[in-house]
């Protein structure tokens, strides 16, 4: 069957659908498509989403951005030859596709071939872009292996995307915490909990975000960047003296939110979001290093 099919590709004989992506025209069969997409299905029997040239040919632009020409060449022949080269260049692209056009197979086969080529140093990179394809599968491999295997280290969170930050939180685990600041150890006004070194941590991430947005470095804007991430943190979970003078002293967080905290603190009643109560797993153990 594939020979045929493959034979097909190559021709194009009595293609009956094009699309124009980048200005360049990829020509193939609906049928073909529409057997492994059901997205296609739709879209070629949708006049939304495509139109009809003077030949009676369906045309359909993509607009997307995020889509390359060339994977999505790769892509449309896929379909024909069951098969697809990857790379370290193409497997996100084609990933991306698989998912837009809900093609299961090839998205897992690209999700094995991006885990099994992990390697510790691409970690980061590998997570991000696992959750901007929405690849879920690896983004939760890569949240146990960061869980798992990383420190608390401002060097390596601040590259990870909002996304896998939340992932990250979520998780019950506690983690070793590693640090520069060599005067944290004996500093009695700092105490060790979990909770309050996640905060400091997403604070600084929080300011790295600023940064790279080149957005001003004030409360209003530091707010508005981690609005999204702060429920994640237990703050139910702080003593109460610690949460007033590491906490609640920057400013990050409503009176609203300061009461809402206050009463998942005094209910006694098991909470899980926003601002879970519920204690991390694990214990926290301090390492100090120079960089």
């Amino acid at each position: 069957m594939f020979s045929n099919t493959a034979q097909l590709f190559e021709t194009k004989t009595n293609y009956d659908v094009i699309f124009e992506v980048c200005g360049k025209e990829i020509k193939a069969h609906r049928q073909i498509l529409a057997l492994k997409s059901d997205v296609f299905y739709l879209q070629f029997f949708n006049p939304i989403w495509s139109k009809q040239d003077k030949n009676g040919k369906t045309v359909i632009k993509i607009m997307d951005p995020n889509i390359e020409v060339e994977n999505f060449e790769d892509f449309i022949k896929y379909f024909y030859i069951n098969k697809i080269q990857f790379s370290g260049d193409n497997v996100f692209g084609i990933l991306y596709l698989g998912n837009i056009y809900n093609v299961q197979n090839l998205v897992i086969e690209a999700e094995k071939f991006i885990w099994k080529n992990l390697a510790e140093e691409n970690l980061i990179d590998v997570a991000n872009s696992a959750s901007f394809v929405n690849s879920q599968v690896l983004v939760q491999k890569c949240v146990q292996k960061i869980v798992k295997h990383r420190f608390l280290n401002p060097n390596f969170f601040n590259l990870l995307d909002k996304s896998i930050i939340i992932e990250v939180l979520k998780k019950n685990n506690k983690w070793q915490m590693i640090t520069a600041d060599i005067s944290i150890e004996n500093d009695e006004e700092r105490v060790l909990n979990i909770e309050v070194e996640l905060f400091h941590l997403i604070v600084g991430w929080g300011n790295h975000q600023l940064e790279k947005k080149n957005m001003e470095n004030n409360r209003e804007n530091l707010r508005k960047i981690l609005e999204d991430v702060l429920p994640f943190i237990r703050f139910p979970l702080i003593p109460g003296n610690v949460f007033h003078n590491q906490v609640w002293s920057t400013g990050l967080l409503s009176t609203e939110t300061y009461e809402q905290i206050m009463q998942i603190k005094k209910s006694g009643k098991e909470h899980e979001f926003p601002f879970s109560n519920i204690p991390r797993t694990g214990s926290l153990i301090y390492m100090a290093i120079d960089y």
